[in-house]
Order: C-alpha cells, then sequence, then structure tokens
C-alpha cells in the first residue's frame, strides 16, 4: 500500500515537473513579440490609393452601382463625371420594357406568364440586367392581358403582348 501511495506521489511530482518545464519553454522573447506586433500593425494600418485619394477598402457586402456593372475597369483612369440617379419609378419603367412575355396560362387555377419554354408565376423573381447593372423585380399579378410589376415600393401595370 505504501508503495503504491509512494509511485502515485512520484508519477504526480514528474508529471507536474514536465508541464512546468513545457510551459517554460513556450514562453518568447520580447524581440519574437515585437516583430510579431510589427506585422499586425501594418496588417491593420489602412492603405491609400497611389494618388492620396483616401481609403481603398471597400464593403464587400454593400458594392456601389458602378462596381456592379460588368464592363467596369478599377484600373481605368477616372473621369469626373455628374452621375445622375434615376428614381426608382423611372427605373421601373426602363427595366419594365425589357421584360416581355411571350403570353399567359392557367394551370391548376394558377396563372402563370410565358417566356418562352420558361414559366412564371405570381411572386416570382425575375433579373433583368439593365445598363451592366442587374435588377430583380417581383411579379405581384398576372392577369389575361396585363401584368403588376414591383421593383423597391414603386409598381408598374405592363400588357402582355
Amino acid at each position: 500500500m505504501k508503495t503504491r501511495i509512494t509511485l502515485i506521489i512520484f508519477v504526480t511530482f514528474v508529471v507536474s515537473a514536465g508541464a512546468a518545464s513545457a510551459q517554460t519553454r513556450n514562453i518568447s522573447t520580447p524581440t519574437a513579440r515585437q516583430a510579431v506586433l510589427k506585422t499586425v500593425e501594418s496588417l491593420l494600418t489602412r492603405k491609400a490609393n497611389p494618388d492620396g485619394s483616401g481609403d481603398v477598402s471597400k464593403d464587400p457586402f454593400n458594392p456601389s452601382e458602378q462596381d456592379l456593372r460588368e464592363d467596369y475597369d478599377p484600373n481605368a483612369v477616372k473621369e469626373v463625371k455628374q452621375v445622375v440617379r434615376k428614381s426608382d419609378a423611372d427605373l421601373l419603367q426602363d427595366i419594365a420594357k425589357q421584360i416581355q412575355p411571350t403570353g399567359s396560362v392557367t394551370l391548376g387555377g394558377e396563372p402563370y406568364l410565358l417566356f418562352g419554354e420558361k414559366r412564371q408565376k405570381k411572386g416570382d423573381k425575375v433579373s433583368v440586367t439593365y445598363d451592366g447593372v442587374e435588377y430583380v423585380v417581383e411579379i405581384i399579378s398576372i392577369a389575361n392581358k396585363q401584368f403588376r410589376l414591383r421593383y423597391n415600393n414603386e409598381e408598374m401595370v405592363r400588357p402582355i403582348k
């Protein structure tokens, strides 16, 4: 019984001594810590454009309409021009001109707009590319000779040709 207790105490002592020596080996030197701090500081500093126009970081979750255009080249020489933003109603009118269903049909009591082989029902969203930017328009209602579209809070009625 005494040998067993002695053995347990000895093993505990050896394990704790090994753990203590391992902890002292993991402590970094002050010069190593300073090098890591300099690296982190360089990563955290905000970089400016070469022409000094400010911050180059952009919000990846809210890109500008200009960045969404397919023909946009961020390295091209930037021209200063006044951009006139259209209202949602004007934008919806221009977008709606591109939505041209070939007809409508009622299947199972539910009306559908036909775009060639593709069918869209009430509540479906239609993607339209206008001026290089992709917009999503919702189909609100479908009647025999017309359908209603919504973009943001603006609505519009279009005929089915």
